[in-house]
């Protein structure tokens, strides 16, 4: 099974004290299934899943299970701890997810590539579903390169790769040498050309904020007419949500949208009243509010 389209890296909702907070869920739900996204993904980095309990986690995911309607669910399951990912990925596997998407065991950043692929083994052994890597390097510590997808291609479980690094020949270099992985974007700068290439979708922070602008690209792409156009505007909203830090920037523009006003979990902090005023002048002012 090929998952292809547009998936929602989705945020998770926190109240004002970091406590977990499904209440405004069903919202963030509609949102993204009013744009025409095609899944969600849940617990990933614009999730905050590694500030997430393991409970934690398992709570949120049922939670969107049972509110997925149409779209597809991707459990992000990764951890530090692989006991940890291993609990995630039965329980994602059991519970009626489209595929899970796993880090790397982090912390041990000195880590073989042996061992990483071992690591991914004993994933894909516990798992009923389709298990895409995830390679975010400059957040893990623990790039997915080649001779760790060289040792996995044995594994057929194993089905793709989010390549989030920012590296463009990093993707290049999966869709020619490793045809056997699907290439799933995770650098919205990149998505018309690693599309046209070869790519089978993308996995989206910024399409919590705009996800209209993410499903434009896929349908751009699908009909081969005005892409360059779709990634300019794409560009445009990136290049002003980018200047805040990440998770804050997009669940401050769901709140100048009115979507839902929520949270963020230590470490990371909110914006200041004052950043979101610029945020929504500079939004306003290129025409994306």
């Amino acid at each position: 099974m090929e998952l292809k389209g547009i998936y929602t890296a989705l945020i998770t909702p926190f109240d004002r004290f970091g406590a977990l907070d499904l209440a405004p869920l069903s919202d963030l739900l509609d949102f993204q299934r009013s744009a025409g996204v095609d899944g969600v993904v849940v617990c990933g980095t614009n999730g905050e899943g590694p500030s997430l309990a393991v409970e934690e986690r398992i709570r949120l995911l049922e939670a969107v299970l049972a509110d997925k309607g149409d779209l597809e669910v991707i459990a992000a399951t990764g951890a530090a701890a692989l006991v940890d990912t291993l609990t995630l990925t039965r329980h994602a596997s059991a519970s009626g997810c489209d595929a899970v998407l796993v880090l790397p065991p982090f912390f041990f950043t000195c880590a073989s590539p042996i061992g990483l692929a071992r690591a991914f083994e004993e994933v894909a052994s516990v798992s009923d579903v389709p298990v895409i890597l995830y390679s975010i390097p400059q957040l893990s510590g623990v790039p997915i390169g080649a001779p760790v997808l060289s040792l996995l291609q044995g594994c057929a479980r194993i089905c793709g790769i989010k390549e989030s690094s920012g590296d463009r020949a990093a993707s290049i270099e999966i869709l020619k040498d490793h045809p056997e992985c699907s290439l799933y974007i995770g650098s919205d700068d990149l998505a018309a050309e690693l599309l046209t290439a070869g790519a089978a979708g993308i996995i989206s922070g910024t399409a919590n904020a705009f996800p209209e602008l993410l499903v434009a690209i896929w349908q751009a792409h699908s009909s081969g007419n005005r892409l360059a156009e779709a990634q300019q505007r794409l560009d445009a909203a990136i290049g002003i949500v980018t200047r805040y830090p990440m998770v804050s920037n997009v669940k401050a523009v769901l709140a100048i949208r009115g979507v839902a006003d929520v949270g963020v979990r230590l470490p990371l902090v909110e914006l200041t009243q004052s950043e979101r005023n610029t945020l929504r002048d500079r939004l306003s002012a290129t025409g994306l509010l």
